[in-house]
Formats: structure tokens, C-alpha cells, sequence
């Protein structure tokens, strides 16, 4: 395994406004100005640098810096992380104000989105160097890397920003103009932010900067980044998840094909060569055991996916927490947020609120799997960021389940 790790380099690029941080395994960090719009102009830079610290290695690791962020806490419902990232994905334009399409990633009670088209091109262009394994946020980068604290970080042409991190993840991210006055409130801010999460074990004092290449090199080091700590869009996670299938049934065929030629050089020895021959198969049987289970993985998370496409048809997709919000999801409108979902056995019970919400209870009852649809509590009138809106309750059953009274049984809140 020690030898194994030996053979995989990777180097880290840190993406600033201005500045292009390349971070070797090996060799001292460099720092390149570069146009984020064309980023083919420093691809020859970059192979240089890299050659004189020891060669291109064989992958990558992109930070993508707080200039290119914009960052939220959208209150998403407690489902798996890869369900959250869709939710992001489809909705993105209630939390986020850039137009178009966005990468996003959730991290905690935060998210962090960067235009997809711009990530593309980054993507794209480094990976012509080496493979890129993964696209990250750098309060994400400083979260994995463990650096608990409040941190001055590098951001657009005249701003700055800080990121905190306890040890329970992402605690505060905030951008701002740079003058003296917001920087004198940032700075101050920030250490008493720091200060009052001594409780939970986070670094004391005011902000402090973040030191570029330790939090790069402590990346490159890691084993892997897992696909839900990345920033990306529906087209970069496939093309990451087909990489990576591509590398590991490249090492599986490697495998394969040095055992048969193995075999086949010893055929002609004695029962003992053959025996040892026999062992040695079945431990490089053992080291494809990693790839085929990753590929098992995916089979069952695309299993999944279709369940939840075809939640709007299928009646047993239904009976489950996600099939029934897929199925509401695709009847109200976009402004509608269910904040609960409960479900007694029979019935269902959503809570929440919508710019009218009067429309809801027709709307969800004439759908033909939707039946006993009611309204079960007075709808409350309340502002929202200046704008007018509406709560809601609403009971309802699906169809080919027993009517019951809303309550009876044991209720279940998912």
C-alpha cells in the first residue's frame, strides 16, 4: 500500500481573483497571475513550474477562492447529502443570485455555488495537464484540512473575506468591500466570533491569514475527496464519476492481464510454483475488491435515482418520505416550501408556506393519485425579506391507501 501511495502525486491549485497558487507535493509553492476567463494561458506556465518541482504529477486537486463563491444557508430538509445537492441544483435561484447555470456544493448548514460554465472551462483546461480528482470551495478545503479558526482569506478586487471553522464544520463566511472602517469591523467581529467558540474548541483571536500552501499540500496528502464535499454541477459530477469508474476498471484490467501472463509463464513449473502461482491470484483478486464494490454503489444510487423519477407515476414510490416530496415537488408551485412532512400510516401532513397559499389545496387535489385532500389549520399572512407570504396545512392520502382521520396511529415525521 506504502508503495502504492508513492506512485500517486498529486498538486494543488488554489484559483484567486488575480493569482494562480500551484502547490506541489514536493518543491516550494508558486503564485502566477493569470485571467480567470482563459485559463489555457497558463496552462504551458503551469507545466513548467510543476516539471522544476519534481515533474507533472499524475492528478490534480482545484480550490476555487472566495472571489468566485457565492455563499448561503438555505435551510434544506435533513435528507443524504447527494439528494441535497439535486435540491441545490434544481432550485438554485432562491438562494443564489447569479444567473444561469451554477455548481454548488453543501457543506453543512452552508453552500457555496460558482458559475458552471466558468468551472467547466477551468476543469477542462487543467485537466489537459493532469487529472483533476476533485473541485472544491476553499472554506470546504479548510474545513477538510482541519484548520479550526477564524481565517482572512483572499477574495475579489477591493474586498476581503473570512472564513470560520470550528470543529464542528463551517461556523461563518463573510465578503465584504476592504475599507478601513469594514475592515476594523470584520477583524473585530471575527475575534469575537472566535472567542466565543472556545467552548467548541476553535482557535481563539482575531482573524488570521491563511496560510495557502500548508492548506494545499494538507489536500494533496488526502487519500481522496469524496463527490459530496465537491463543487459541481450535474455535468462535472458525471464526468468525475466516469473517470473514476474508468480509472478503476483500467486497474482491474492491469490486474487481470498480469495474472494471465503470469500464469501462463509458470505453467510449465511444478505443483509448488503452480500452488504459490494460485495464492498470489487470489490476493490481486482481493485488491479489484474495491473497484467492483464502487461500481455496486453506483448501480444501487442510480437505482435510486430512477425511484425518484418516477415517483410522479408510481404509486409504491409513494409510500416513501422522498417519493411522496418528489410527487409534491412536481405539483406546487416554486415558491411553495414544505417545512415538515408527516405521515400517521395512512395520511399525509404537509406544513410550510407559499405566496398563495389557497392555491395548494386545489392544485393538490386535482392530481389523480392525490385524494381527501384538506386544509387542516387557518393560513397565517406574514412577511418574508418584503415580500407577502402565506402558511399552509394541508392533509391529504394517496390514492389505494385506507382513509383514516389525520392523527390516528403513530404518526411519523420524516
Amino acid at each position: 500500500m506504502a508503495g502504492g501511495k508513492s506512485l500517486m502525486r498529486t498538486a494543488t491549485l488554489v484559483l484567486e481573483h488575480a493569482q494562480l497558487h500551484v502547490i506541489p507535493d514536493r518543491g516550494a509553492a508558486q503564485t502566477l497571475a493569470w485571467e480567470p476567463q482563459h485559463p489555457e494561458w497558463v496552462s504551458d506556465a503551469v507545466v513548467s513550474l510543476l516539471q522544476d518541482s519534481g515533474g507533472v504529477p499524475t492528478s490534480l486537486v482545484l480550490v476555487v477562492g472566495l472571489a468566485f463563491l457565492e455563499a448561503a444557508q438555505p435551510a434544506l430538509p435533513p435528507v443524504a447529502s447527494d439528494v441535497q445537492h439535486r435540491m441545490l441544483l434544481a432550485d438554485h435561484e432562491r438562494f443564489f443570485v447569479t444567473d444561469g447555470p451554477l455548481a454548488v456544493v453543501v457543506d453543512g448548514a452552508w453552500a457555496f455555488a460558482c458559475e458552471a460554465t466558468t468551472m467547466r472551462d477551468w476543469w477542462e483546461s487543467f485537466n489537459a495537464i493532469a487529472t483533476v480528482r476533485a473541485v472544491m470551495a476553499l472554506p470546504t478545503a479548510i474545513r477538510l484540512c482541519g484548520l479550526t479558526g477564524t481565517w482572512a482569506v483572499p477574495c475579489g478586487p477591493g474586498e476581503s473575506g473570512l472564513v470560520t471553522v470550528s470543529s464542528r464544520g463551517i461556523t461563518d463566511v463573510r465578503r465584504s468591500r476592504t475599507t478601513n472602517s469594514a475592515r476594523a469591523d470584520h477583524i473585530a467581529s471575527a475575534g469575537a466570533d472566535a472567542a466565543a467558540s472556545t467552548a467548541s474548541g476553535a482557535t481563539t483571536g482575531a482573524a488570521m491569514p491563511l496560510d495557502v500552501p500548508t492548506c494545499g499540500r494538507l489536500l494533496g496528502t488526502r487519500d481522496g475527496v469524496s463527490l459530496t464535499d465537491q463543487l459541481l454541477d450535474a455535468t462535472l459530477k458525471a464526468r468525475l464519476v466516469s473517470q473514476g469508474r474508468a480509472r478503476h476498471w483500467r486497474a482491474a484490467a492491469l490486474v487481470a492481464t498480469g495474472v494471465l501472463l503470469f500464469a501462463w509463464a509458470l505453467s510449465v513449473r511444478q505443483a509448488r510454483t503452480i500452488a504459490a502461482l494460485r495464492v498470489e491470484h487470489a490476493r490481486l483478486e482481493a485488491l479489484s475488491s474495491a473497484p467492483r464494490a464502487a461500481q455496486l454503489r453506483m448501480v444501487a444510487a442510480q437505482q435510486e435515482q430512477i425511484i425518484l423519477d418516477a415517483a410522479t407515476g408510481d404509486a409504491d414510490a409513494l409510500a416513501s418520505p422522498l417519493g411522496a416530496l418528489a410527487r409534491i415537488g412536481a405539483i406546487v408551485p416554486a415558491d411553495a416550501f414544505v417545512q415538515r412532512l408527516e405521515w400517521n400510516g395512512e395520511r399525509w401532513r404537509i406544513d410550510g408556506s407559499a405566496v398563495d397559499a389557497a392555491r395548494l389545496v386545489p392544485l393538490l387535489d386535482a392530481d389523480s393519485a392525490i385524494v381527501d385532500v384538506q386544509s387542516l389549520a387557518p393560513s397565517t399572512r406574514f412577511m418574508d425579506g418584503g415580500r407577502p407570504r402565506n402558511s399552509f396545512s394541508i392533509g391529504f392520502r394517496f390514492s389505494g391507501t385506507p382513509s383514516a382521520p389525520m392523527g390516528a396511529g403513530s404518526g411519523h415525521t420524516p
